[in-house]
């Protein structure tokens, strides 16, 4: 009987060392971006690449993302969590990021170029800001606020 509790505790030592190193694995920030795509969007040396900036997009529009997810990716959006809903409301839209992407300021501002595809609508370009704050990019809201009504807290002018 000794021989059999020695190797239960064995199996349940080995058990807590597999679990342990499994959560070792994930991203510490947030699940919904690659491990890749976080380490890029937190470099404010270098502009994020289109690859990261397309996965961004993504979440952002996607309505199954809780807003509080989303907030880290678009610049004040704390103020108006009820943007993403507006987003999503909007109708079917595809976002593309096109590479390069460019730095304005290291640790403050850059610019991405986005291809915008609607159903009823011609593919548009547009010269996209982005924000690097609090440690990490995000898609500016002079980018968000012209897709909003004008009422959102979030697109209001500074005091």
């Amino acid at each position: 009987m000794a021989g059999r509790t020695r190797y239960g505790w064995r199996v349940s030592i080995a058990a807590t060392f597999l679990v342990a190193a499994c959560g070792a694995d994930e991203p510490a920030n947030d699940p919904l971006l690659s491990p890749d795509h976080q380490d890029a969007l937190a470099n404010g040396s270098a502009a994020p690449p289109a690859s990261a900036l397309n996965r961004v997009m993504e979440i952002i529009v996607d309505p199954n993302v809780p807003a509080a997810e989303k907030i880290a990716l678009v610049e004040d959006s704390d103020a108006d969590r009820d943007v993403f809903t507006k987003i999503a409301d909007q109708g079917t839209a595809t976002y593309r990021f096109i590479a390069p992407t460019s730095l304005a300021e290291p640790n403050e501002s850059a610019h991405a170029n986005v291809e915008v595809h609607r159903t009823s609508a011609p593919v548009y370009s547009a010269e996209i800001p982005l924000i690097y704050d609090e440690g990490s990019w995000k898609i500016g809201k002079a980018a968000i606020c012209p897709l909003l009504v004008t009422s959102s807290p979030m697109c209001q002018p500074s005091p």
